[in-house]
């Protein structure tokens, strides 16, 4: 396994639509971003909608029609231009958002990965399909809703005219859909990570350490909704349960009583390990600590920062990890009001967020993936679930 820091790493999404591509790219980028790793996410739907003028209904994507399919796949090769002039520089990890549903279109994107990265002097990379498939009929049908609120269709006002042209598309998809198959995975020695119904991981011929952390936080977050609570008071189950509106509530505490004990001064490796324990659970928790480095990192995993900083040692705060948001609210002890309010934007930012230290202080390039112990990090690997 290549360990190499300046390993460069291409993701090539697969799925068919409404298949939670795009909440998959967020989450790894939102991830990336935490331990300081270049990275930017590249759609190719984006790219269609900047170049051409015309609104396009469900025809466009009909893969019968030849002009049409030569159009698409010259926005996807000029996206994957950018992609591979971005990754020549500073950049670290791309990912290339598209259906990508055929063996051919995968091949010529590999090819084309290849031929750039040759001619533009990058060396040390890796070629990754992560490729989403679900079967789950209501998660479908919700993300096909927000798909309606999407820029394809959010100033159609028949709203029901829109839902029969998106599900048009689908169908024009689904009639040529291939999935990643192991022969062509060893053609094109590309890594491989197959995610069924955002829970279930299928994982080959993973190579490379960016890949290798993929997979374990892959393996780790679930689409709970769930609440997080952080204090650096300390309080018993039964106290904490008349505070707080949860029913299945996990205290994570240095308390020798703790359900999930934790250390009272935290190393990276133990904030990263907690992250996942946060992204894994199917519960609401609570994190009680006084450690500034774990309080800050999980502030900025959640995207939390601000210049207010009074005591937080009376306080609660709740954050909640939305599919595509995060928001947060703070309650004083003696008075928790209805948890009502909740930010839209994923860059979230709020009037009052409590952190132990200024901000000036916070040195959050500790949060760096190339600070972590790479041998303590494989053995975890190695006792996850893994098929080839």
């Amino acid at each position: 396994m290549s360990m190499n820091a300046t390993d460069k790493l291409v993701i090539v999404m697969v799925g068919l639509p409404a298949r939670g591509k795009s909440y998959i790219t967020k989450k790894i980028s939102n991830y990336l971003n935490w331990l300081n790793i270049e990275n930017k996410v590249f759609n190719v739907g984006n790219k269609r909608r900047v170049v051409c003028d015309d609104k396009h209904d469900a025809s466009f994507f009909d893969p019968h029609c030849e002009a049409n399919v030569k159009i698409r796949d010259l926005l996807a090769m000029k996206t994957l231009d950018e992609v591979l002039e971005w990754i020549s520089g500073e950049g670290q990890v791309a990912i290339f958002d598209a259906t990508n549903s055929t063996v051919v279109r995968r091949q010529m994107v590999v090819n084309h990965i290849n031929e750039r990265a040759s001619s533009l002097g990058i060396e040390n990379y890796n070629v990754l399909f992560l490729e989403s498939i679900c079967n789950d009929a209501e998660l479908i049908e919700q993300n096909i809703l927000l798909k309606l609120n999407g820029p394809d269709y959010r100033d159609n006002k028949d709203k029901m005219a829109s839902l029969r042209d998106f599900k048009q598309r689908l169908l024009n998809y689904e009639s040529v859909y291939e999935t990643v198959a192991q022969d062509e995975i060893v053609h094109s020695n590309v890594s491989y990570l197959k995610i069924i119904n955002v829970i279930t991981i299928t994982t080959f011929n993973i190579q490379g350490f960016l890949p290798v952390i993929l997979n374990n936080f892959l393996n780790n977050f679930n689409l709970t909704q769930k609440k997080i609570w952080l204090s650096l008071s300390h309080f018993e189950y039964h106290e904490i349960a008349e505070l707080v509106d949860s029913k299945n509530l996990t205290i994570f505490s240095s308390s020798p009583h703790a359900q999930r004990k934790i250390p009272l001064n935290c190393t990276l490796d133990q904030v990263h390990d907690l992250i996942l324990d946060i992204e894994a659970s199917e519960g609401d928790l609570l994190v009680q600590t006084a450690d500034e480095l774990l309080i800050n990192g999980i502030l900025k995993y959640f995207l939390i920062l601000d210049d207010c900083h009074p005591d937080l040692t009376s306080q609660l705060v709740c954050i909640h990890p939305h599919h595509y948001s995060v928001g947060l609210q703070k309650f004083n002890v003696l008075e928790i009001p209805e948890m009502t309010r909740s930010n839209s934007a994923m860059s979230s930012t709020t009037s009052c967020i409590y952190t132990p230290k200024d901000v000036d202080e916070l040195d959050l390039t500790a949060f760096n993936y190339k600070n972590l112990n790479l041998s303590d990090l494989q053995a975890k690997l190695a006792q996850l679930p893994h098929h080839e």
